[in-house]
């Protein structure tokens, strides 16, 4: 497998839930007039707790103010939390000129569905969990949803791998992790490997997220509760 660096300089920073309206006109231009914009890496990922937006300098210059900045917390070791919601998530793709034929879908499920009551607090403890992310790096396109959502997007414009397999989820961390924290997906990403399980991992500003195929979730979610008994060397 080839590694590349890509050369963006990039930004990680997050919106409340509260707060995204005075981000949607920058948002929704940089998801779907690319070619009016320079940005060419954006992410943008919703959680129970706020959205993380992942761009490079030239976006980050459209929707600068009122960014939360990186905290700094000092380094530390923790074995953290582990919550394994029950939604079956998708990893799909679409071709970028057809935008334009999802955008009413595509903007109801980013800044419309599920929108939080006033002063209300995520749970850590729900059996489902909100997350929808959106990426679109040099041209492409990349999707991941729960089927709840995917249900609302035409099915022959979103496409997958030829198995169309459904994953599940394994979220780190009870309360949000730090950014000069080292070590937290080698939490998962250890063990996965050591029993060659394939994962697809997201981390967002608060919380790092292991997609595993749904098949393994039995057996990754027992492994990974022996691994955290076993004491440390």
């Amino acid at each position: 497998m080839d590694l590349h660096i890509l050369d963006h300089r990039l930004r990680v920073t997050s919106i409340c839930k509260n707060g995204l309206v005075n981000f949607t006109h920058p948002l929704i231009k940089l998801i779907f007039l690319r070619n009016r914009a320079r940005c060419k890496f954006f992410s943008l990922t919703e959680t129970p707790e706020n959205y993380t937006v992942v761009l490079d300098e030239e976006g980050f210059k459209d929707v600068r103010n009122g960014f939360q900045k990186n905290g700094k917390e000092a380094p530390h070791l923790t074995v953290h939390p582990l919550l394994i919601p029950q939604n079956q998530f998708c990893v799909m793709s679409l071709d970028p000129d057809t935008l334009p034929a999802i955008a009413t879908t595509l903007i109801d499920v980013l800044f419309y569905s599920n929108s939080p009551k006033e002063g209300a607090l995520p749970s850590q403890d729900l059996d489902c969990i909100k997350f929808f992310s959106f990426s679109l790096i040099d041209g492409y396109v990349s999707l991941v949803m729960d089927t709840e959502a995917q249900r609302q997007f035409p099915a022959d414009l979103l496409f997958t791998s030829s198995s169309r397999e459904l994953w599940r989820m394994v979220r780190i961390g009870g309360q949000p992790l730090g950014f000069d924290e080292c070590g937290i997906v080698a939490q998962i990403s250890q063990p996965l490997a050591d029993n060659d399980i394939s994962a697809y991992y997201i981390s967002t500003f608060s919380f790092d997220h292991a997609l595993v195929p749904e098949e393994d979730i039995v057996s990754v979610t027992e492994m990974l509760q022996q691994h955290r008994k076993e004491p440390a060397c």
